[in-house]
């Protein structure tokens, strides 16, 4: 189906998807679907009823900013979607959360036929204040809660934390991933800036037993979360590998205070050989967390907020952050991912050079910004600036095991 989601304000004329899906029917595997609203599911009802015996994907996105009520099915219909036994990976996301969407059954109901139909499916993306029923989805082993472009306010008015505790509880004995976050894209959620999520209430939310199968743990919107319940919840999962801990607004540092939890409690993670830290504000903490994972193999760093608290730019403090890792010994990999480069390029390329005792003895060290192509912006070095990066070419040259994109 087209993508209307750039502002249309007339509803399109309604697609020809069953045309397509009869036929290509056999050959069809993966079916990715951009919609306006909610009305075009009954469309995509028909063509999973009727057609795609062999779907081995379906992701459908859409903004469902309309809020409105429909039938699925015609009148008189059975009310289900045909067995889809090939069908692994579903992804239903809603680009724009709002409160009232909780409340459109339609859109639950969706979701529960496509999980009805799909026994064997592996990977689920579902929005946030959704909660479909997974008694039946035996092989599940992913699960992504998604949500966009959204007011906290609103998240508290869609939350429903028993609800949430009993879908987990279904299959907290057989997920390998589970990702609370933007997952659809790679950066994170995109608040206004007049949101106050200091003034909003933290949900309190309880894993109700241990995940022994769960391998990685990523939370994106740790700001939505007790800082308390997060460190109880990551004592259930004792064989965890993969941990991402991740922020989205720049006036709280939910990510440091949960760091600095993990050091005052003493925990030690000794699964985990992968930690990713989303908008880290004081990396001198890494220096203090370094005996809780102490088979850490990779660490990276994303740093895309380039203002402080209270609007400054702040630099990019490498000499820090690279004298903070020191004491992992372990670690073979390390990677930062910046916004842009810092504008006093002297001191980020000084820092570099000051904390080549470390980088030189992992096997990968890299550096990249998230700029878009079209805002990508060159400028001449200083005189000194230029003596500083020669020295680090030189570093460079004598370890091959990094790479600086852009620059080498």
């Amino acid at each position: 189906m087209p993508d209307f989601r750039n502002g249309l304000k007339e509803r399109p004329p309604p697609p020809r998807l069953m045309h397509i899906c009869e036929k290509f029917s056999d050959h069809v595997q993966i079916l990715h679907l951009l919609i306006w609203d909610e009305d075009c599911l009954k469309s995509i009802c028909q063509g999973l009823t009727n057609c795609c015996p062999n779907l081995k994907q379906l992701r459908i996105e859409g903004e469902f900013a309309r809020s409105i009520g429909v039938d699925l099915f015609p009148f008189g219909g059975e009310g289900i979607l045909a067995r889809k036994p090939n069908l692994t990976v579903f992804a239903f996301t809603c680009m724009i959360c709002k409160p009232e969407i909780q409340f459109l059954k339609d859109l639950a109901n969706f979701i529960q036929l496509v999980v009805n139909a799909s026994p064997n499916l592996r990977g689920v993306t579902i929005p946030w204040g959704f909660y479909p029923d997974f008694a039946n989805s035996k092989c599940l082993e992913s699960l992504n809660i998604s949500l966009d472009d959204v007011d906290p306010f609103e998240i508290e008015d869609v939350q429903n934390v028993s609800k949430l505790s009993e879908m987990l509880h279904q299959v907290d004995g057989q997920l390998v991933s589970l990702c609370f976050g933007t997952v659809q894209k790679t950066d994170l959620l995109g608040p206004l800036e007049y949101y106050h999520f200091k003034n909003s209430s933290p949900i309190g939310f309880n894993l109700l037993r241990r995940m022994p199968k769960l391998r990685k743990f990523c939370n994106r919107i740790v700001e939505m979360f007790r800082s308390a319940d997060f460190l109880q919840n990551i004592e259930m999962m004792p064989f965890l590998e993969t941990l991402v801990i991740g922020r989205d607004l720049k006036q709280l540092r939910g990510v440091d205070a949960i760091l600095r939890g993990i050091c005052n409690a003493k925990m030690i993670l000794p699964s985990v050989r992968k930690l990713e830290l989303i908008e880290l504000y004081d990396p001198k903490l890494l220096d203090g967390v370094a005996t809780a994972f102490p088979n850490l193999e990779r660490l990276e760093m994303v740093q895309r907020i380039a203002t402080g608290l209270w609007g400054q730019v702040d630099k990019v403090e490498m000499d820090i952050m690279l004298e903070a890792c020191r004491d992992w010994s372990g670690l073979k990999h390390f990677k930062v991912t910046l916004w842009k480069y810092p504008e006093k390029m002297g001191e980020f390329l000084q820092g570099l050079l000051q904390g080549r005792e470390f980088f030189q003895r992992l096997t990968t060290f890299e550096i990249k910004t998230r700029h878009y192509q079209r805002m990508k912006m060159t400028r001449s070095f200083t005189e000194d600036e230029m003596a500083l990066f020669k020295q680090l070419l030189l570093v460079w040259i004598r370890w091959t095991g990094s790479r600086l994109p852009g620059w080498v």
